[in-house]
């Protein structure tokens, strides 16, 4: 978050580009993440522990939120934008490498990045563009109604640099205000950490993988307003 205010600040002091309006927006992200080793840990774990009632699910979509500003002009974009997304999975039983009680369990994976992107329209309302950014990863541990209590702790993190493709379909609101529509793909230049949390669940000496690829498909939904 910090990263994304200094780009704004530098952005909006060197007044972006001639003959360009000024764009500040946000809105909500969606994303279909193919973190395959993640996937075959969250399988292990079912598959050594017959004791869960609910089982955790492999994958699960990401949700969040996104924040954006930078310059438009008739025929292209450059934006600086801010995403968190993330997703949880939950299992409830018992799971004997850490306690021999039923408890509720609850793994929950995010990423934060900041990403620039330019864009060139086409024609008025439709744009494709590259983005280039850093991304930062964690995995949080949370355990419920156990005999030792709770507790909730990020466990791995990691981050790196990311790169992706998008497209924008753009719906005009009025003169000033519009509707955003960007499909996108994005891969990380590293392998996301979760060797810890592997060790939680699966025991020491596990034959887990200790990282995860990372890249995927995505969408944000984004309202703006330009200003002159």
């Amino acid at each position: 978050m910090k990263i994304f205010l200094s780009l704004l600040f530098l952005l909006a002091a060197s007044g972006s580009f001639a003959q360009s309006g000024f764009i500040i927006g946000a809105g909500y992200s969606a994303a279909w993440l193919k973190t395959d080793e993640l996937s075959s840990f969250f399988t292990s774990v079912n598959e050594a522990n017959p004791g869960l009632t609910e089982q955790f699910e492999a994958e699960k979509p990401y949700k969040g939120y996104n924040i954006l500003a930078g310059s438009r002009s008739e025929k292209s974009a450059f934006i600086v934008s801010y995403q968190q997304v993330f997703s949880k999975s939950t299992a409830e039983g018992v799971i004997p490498v850490i306690s021999p009680d039923a408890g509720l369990f609850e793994i929950s994976t995010r990423h934060s990045s900041v990403t620039m992107a330019y864009d060139y329209y086409l024609i008025r309302n439709i744009a494709f563009g590259g983005e280039f950014g850093y991304m930062y990863s964690t995995i949080r541990n949370s355990q419920y109604e156990l005999a030792f209590g709770d507790s909730k702790s990020v466990v791995d993190k990691k981050g790196g640099l990311q790169a992706g493709v998008n497209t924008i379909i753009e719906i005009a609101l009025g003169s000033s205000a519009f509707f955003q529509l960007q499909p996108y793909y994005r891969w990380a230049f590293y392998d996301m950490d979760m060797d810890n949390i592997a060790s939680i669940y699966l025991g020491q000496g596990n034959s887990a993988s200790t990282t995860s690829d990372l890249r995927g498909l995505g969408i944000d939904f984004k309202l703006g307003i330009k200003i002159q």
